[in-house]
C-alpha cells in the first residue's frame, strides 16, 4: 500500500505542495539523505524551500568542500608497486602492522568526514553503495585498494547506474573480493558474474544458471597490476557468449549493457533505494512509479531521488520515523547533533563494529540488512554503552579494545568529559530555566515539542539529584549540568531515538 495508509496513491510521486514544506519536513529530509542536522543546517534548510534544498542535496559538486586523504596514502601508492615476495620477513611484518593502522585510520578518515561534511547526500549514498557492493576488507587485504573504493563510490554516488556498475567492475578492491583476478578463459570464475546478476542489478530469480557462467567469460581477463587495474587479453575469452537471449563475442561491459536492458532493472535499485532512505516497505505503486522513472532518466540515480525527495509520500506521515537508525545513523547523527569536532576514533570503530556496523567489513556479498536487522539484546546494550560514553566520557568495558583488535589509534582510549556541551544548548541568559533546556533538548534529540505533561516530567527531572532531593537549576552549577548529561543519555536510550 503506496501510502502506508490502506489506499494506493493515484500519483505517488505528486511533489510536496511549497506550503507544507516546513521545520519537521526539513528535519525528515535531512535525517534521511544526511545523518540529521544541526540546528542551524534546520533552520538553514526550512527558510531556502524544498527545491532549493533538494538541488543543494542532490549536487553535492555545487558546495565547496575540501577533505584531504588520509595521511598514509602517499606512502601506500608508494609501496604498492613492491610485491610482498620482495620483502624480508621482518619487512613484511613491518607492513601487516602498517596495513592494521592504515585500516584503523581508514574508518576513522570517513567517520570524520560524515559527521562534517556539508555535502551529507554525498555520504550517504557512499554508505548505501559500500553495502551494495558490500567489499570486506579482509579478503581484499589492502588499506589502500578499500580507500580507493570508497572514493570510487563517493565519485559515483548520484551517477547513472550503468556509468558507476562498469567502474565497479573494473575497480580492483571488487577484482579481488570477489576473484576475477583469477577468472581466465579456460577457468572462468563466476563469482562477480553471479553477485552483478543477483545483488548489484536484476535480483534473484531474474537469470539463469547459464547466464551467470556465460556472462563470467566475458568478465576473463582483469587482472591488478601495481595496485591498479589492468585487463590481460591474452586470458581473455573472445569467443560467442549467450547472455539473456543474446548472443556475441561480449565483454564485461556490453554484459553490464545487456543486464541495463531488463525489466527488472527498473525495480531492483529503486526498491532498495526507497527502503534505505524512505520505508521498509514502500508499496506496489510507489516502486512501479519509481521504476518507471529511473528507466525514463536512463538509470539516473540523481534523478530517481530528487523525484523520491520531493515527492509528497516522502513526507507523508507514516513514512516518517519508519526506518530504524543504522548504527552509522545513530553514532554520526549523535555527533552531528553536539558538533562534535573530533570524535574518538577507537571507541566510534569499535562502538559500530558491536553494534553490527563495522565500516569496511560488511558481513557478506549481501551487505548489511537493514531495519529490525539493526536491533536485538547485544547491540541495543551497544547502543546504551555509547551513549554512556557521549554523555559521560566513560568507556565501558564493552567498548574496550581486545587483544588483536585492530580498531584503535594510538593505543586504548582513555576517558574524558562529556561530549555534551550543556551551556551550548541554551541562551547563555537562560542557564537558571530548566523549561528553556526542556524545549532545547526536545528540540536537539527528539526535533519536536514535548507534548505538556511530557515537558513537566523532564523540567521535574532536570530540578532532581541522583539521591532524589530536589536541587536548584544551574547550568553553571556541575550538578545541573550532570542532570542535562544524564537526560541526553536516557533520551539516547529510549526506543524513539532509535528510529528516524
Amino acid at each position: 500500500m503506496g501510502d502506508n495508509t490502506g489506499q494506493l496513491l493515484e500519483n505517488p510521486l505528486k511533489p510536496l505542495p511549497p506550503h507544507r514544506w516546513n521545520r519537521g519536513a526539513a528535519v525528515h529530509l535531512l535525517n534521511r539523505a544526511g545523518f540529521g542536522g544541526t540546528p542551524e543546517e534546520i533552520e538553514r534548510f526550512t527558510a531556502m524551500g524544498l527545491n532549493a534544498a533538494v538541488q543543494e542535496l542532490i549536487h553535492p559538486e555545487q558546495v565547496p568542500y575540501d577533505a584531504p586523504s588520509p595521511s598514509w596514502v602517499r606512502i601506500a601508492e608508494e609501496q604498492a608497486g613492491v610485491p610482498a615476495s620482495r620483502l624480508t620477513p621482518e619487512q613484511r611484518v613491518a607492513r601487516r602492522q602498517a596495513e592494521a593502522q592504515r585500516l584503523a585510520d581508514l574508518r576513522a578518515w570517513w567517520i570524520e568526514r560524515m559527521i562534517h561534511s556539508p555535502r551529507p547526500l554525498e555520504e550517504k549514498m557512499t554508505l548505501f553503495w559500500h553495502s551494495h557492493f558490500a567489499t570486506q576488507a579482509d579478503k581484499v587485504a589492502s588499506p589502500l585498494l578499500m580507500y580507493r573504493q570508497n572514493e570510487l563510490l563517493r565519485r559515483h554516488a548520484l551517477d547513472f547506474l550503468g556509468v558507476l556498475v562498469l567502474a565497479v567492475s573494473r575497480d580492483p578492491a571488487m577484482v579481488r573480493f570477489l576473484d576475477l583476478e583469477t577468472s581466465q578463459k579456460d577457468r572462468p570464475n563466476d563469482n562477480f558474474s553471479r553477485e552483478l546478476m543477483e545483488l548489484y542489478t536484476l535480483g534473484e530469480g531474474n537469470y539463469s544458471e547459464m547466464d551467470v557462467r556465460e556472462a563470467a567469460r566475458a568478465f576473463t581477463g582483469a587482472t591488478i597490476n601495481e595496485g591498479r587495474y589492468h585487463f590481460d587479453e591474452t586470458r581473455h575469452d573472445h569467443g560467442v557468449k549467450t547472455v539473456l537471449g543474446r548472443a556475441g563475442e561480449w565483454n564485461g561491459q556490453d554484459i553490464i549493457n545487456i543486464l541495463l536492458e531488463q525489466e527488472a532493472m527498473q525495480r531492483f535499485v529503486p526498491r532498495k533505494l526507497v527502503e534505505f532512505f524512505a520505508h521498509p516497505d514502500p508499496g506496489a505503486d510507489v516502486l512501479d512509479a519509481l521504476g518507471a522513472r529511473f528507466h525514463e532518466v536512463y538509470y539516473d540515480v540523481r534523478e530517481l531521488l530528487s523525484a523520491l525527495f520531493m515527492s509528497e509520500w516522502f513526507y507523508a506521515p507514516k513514512t516518517r520515523q519508519a526506518r530504524i537508525k543504522s548504527p552509522v545513523e545513530y553514532v554520526v547523527g549523535a555527533y552531528r547533533q553536539f558538533a562534535v569536532e573530533r570524535p574518538s576514533p577507537t571507541v566510534t570503530a569499535l562502538a559500530l563494529r558491536r553494534m553490527g556496523q563495522d565500516l569496511f567489513n560488511p558481513p557478506d556479498v549481501d551487505g548489511w540488512k537493514e531495519g529490525a536487522a539493526w536491533i536485538n539484546t547485544h547491540t541495543m546494550m551497544m547502543r546504551y554503552h555509547f551513549a554512556r560514553f557521549f554523555t559521560t566520557g566513560e568507556i565501558v568495558e564493552g567498548l574496550r579494545e581486545r587483544a588483536g583488535d585492530a580498531y584503535g589509534r594510538d593505543g586504548e582510549p582513555e576517558a574524558h568529559a562529556s561530549l555534551v556541551q550543556a551551556r551550548s544548548l541554551i541562551d547563555a541568559l537562560d542557564y537558571r530555566r530548566p523549561e528553556r533546556c526542556a524545549d532545547a533538548l526536545a528540540q536537539r534529540m527528539y526535533r519536536r515539542a514535548f507534548a505538556p505533561d511530557e515537558r513537566m516530567k523532564w523540567v521535574e527531572y532536570l530540578q532532581t539529584s541522583s539521591s532524589g532531593a530536589t536541587v536548584l537549576f544551574n547550568l553553571n552549577n556541575r550538578m545541573s549540568v550532570g542532570r542535562v548529561n544524564s537526560a541526553v543519555y536516557l533520551m539516547m536510550c529510549s526506543p524513539e531515538y532509535q528510529v528516524c
